[in-house]
Order: structure tokens, then sequence, then C-alpha cells
């Protein structure tokens, strides 16, 4: 679910800012949260946008003294190169002819364009791993610029429950330019997995909808016996180690969350008393 924005303006030989969005969104059946995590980046994007906008009129306005009526009178250099027959880069745009005419007729039409305009204009690239795949929450937000509440997820056969679950309470949407699937464009409706190795499904997931196959539930008890003291349950203390062993850190990732529910959960259940403990 790679894609471009509109593309931003830009003569030859000018500096052109592109944002690369790369995303390592969440797994599992989190399509609210994934949808949050893009529409947020985006948002980065566009207060970045405006504070620089803001930054640039505040520094072309300093300088200058107003005369008579408001107006501004032109700096002793502009007076002179006008007096000596220099003409404006805004003259070289409407008179002259090849690069010098048409940088300056792309400079007047970029000042011509409204806030809202720019922030379409600007490019902008998400990649990265979405942990999705059909019509998802998060495609939506980027290829139609925004989310409705009504709106519900299709096409992932590892989410059972994408038909009734809400994403949204308010429509979610962005201020940049509508985005291309660049996988859709290049590939059509038969584009393949872009996992980097091959398809994995077969040997994880049961026969029905939300089970394991017994192959990978075999290798997941045996990864839980190895940090459980009684094989029942882990401690707080030993699902940090499991948590500290497979991704470095506490604090982060699907897996420390679901354990961290699920040792509150126990705690609830036993009204507070003994070890917090996750069932295996």
């Amino acid at each position: 679910d790679g894609g471009a924005g509109g593309g931003a303006g830009g003569g030859a030989g000018e500096a052109r800012t592109i944002f690369v969005v790369n995303c390592h969104l969440s797994a599992g059946p989190q399509a609210p949260r994934r949808l949050k995590q893009v529409h947020e980046a985006l948002e980065t994007i566009r207060k970045h946008q405006q504070r620089e906008a803001k930054a640039l009129a505040a520094a072309g306005g300093k300088g200058k003294v107003k005369g008579k009526g408001g107006r501004k009178k032109k700096s002793q250099d502009e007076a002179k190169g006008e007096g000596e027959g220099g003409a404006s880069d805004g003259a070289s745009a409407g008179a002259g002819t090849g690069a010098g005419a048409g940088a300056g007729a792309a400079g007047a039409a970029e000042a011509a364009l409204t806030p809202e305009e720019r922030l379409r204009r600007v490019p902008v690239i998400v990649c990265g791993d979405f942990n999705s795949q059909g019509a998802t929450a998060a495609r939506e937000l980027l290829v139609a610029r925004g989310v409705e509440p009504s709106f519900r997820e299709a096409g992932d056969p590892t989410e059972s429950e994408q038909a009734t679950t809400p994403l949204t309470s308010k429509p979610k949407r962005h201020a940049l330019g509508a985005f291309a699937d660049a996988y859709a464009v290049a590939l059509g409706a038969g584009a393949p997995p872009t996992l980097v190795c091959k398809r994995l499904d077969e040997h994880m997931l049961g026969p029905r909808p939300g089970t394991m196959a017994p192959a990978c539930e075999a290798a997941v008890r045996r990864m839980f016996d190895a940090f459980s003291s009684d094989g029942a349950a882990l401690s707080r203390a030993e699902a940090e180690r499991w948590l500290l062993a497979i991704n470095g850190a506490l604090g982060r990732g699907s897996e420390f969350r679901a354990a961290d529910a699920a040792l509150k959960a126990s705690v609830a259940g036993a009204d507070g008393s003994a070890d917090e403990g996750a069932g295996g």
C-alpha cells in the first residue's frame, strides 16, 4: 500500500522537499489503531508545512517599511535596479522566453495558490509494513482523503470481524493530495503478497477463523513452557523476560500490549489477590 501524493511544483534546479513516511503499523485486529497511526503521520506533515509557511511569510515581511496608503516602500536596491532598466522576475516571466521565463511563470503560479492548494501539492510517499490487506481504512484514508464512520474494512481473511468493526466515531480526513496505490497502479488487481518470504498462512492459521494450525500451536506452547515456571501461567516477571527476549525492550509492540492486558485481567479476575499471571 505504498503511494505518492500530488506532486509539488518547482522549476529546474529548484530545491524540493519530498516527505517519506516509512511505517510499521500495528499487527492483528487493530484496524482503528492503524488508521490513527497513518492519520497522525499525515497530520504531522500538514502542521510542519503550515509552520514553514508562517515562518516564510513572517520573514518576507521584515525589512519592509510601509509608505502612505499602507503600501510597502521598495528598497534602494530594488529602486536602483528598476531605474537602470533591470526587469523584475515577474516582468521577465511575462516578456521573456526559455528557462528563466518558465521558472518565473512557475513561481507566479505557485504564489497564486491558496494554502489549501499548496498542501495538496506537497509530495509525500507512504511506504513500509501496513500489516493489513484488502480494502483497509488506512488505504481508504490515503486514496480517498477520508474515512467515514460507516466505513468497514474487507478483503482480509485473517480478520473475521471486519464487517462489524467500527473504525472511527467521526470522519477522519487529511489535507494533502489524494494518494495513488503504487501496487494497484503497477500490477492491477492481481498484485501478489508483498512479503519477502513465502506465504505462511497455511503453516500458522487453522481451518476455522481465529484458530491456529496444530503445528503452530505446539510451537507457541514450547515457547510458553520455556518461560513459565509452572507450565500454567506467566508471572509479570516471566512475561517481561519473554518480551525482552523477542522485542529487546519493554513498552513496545502488540505483544507487550496483549501481555499487559492479560496480566491486568488476571488480577481483576482474582480481585487483586496473589501474583499477576498471564495464562497459557
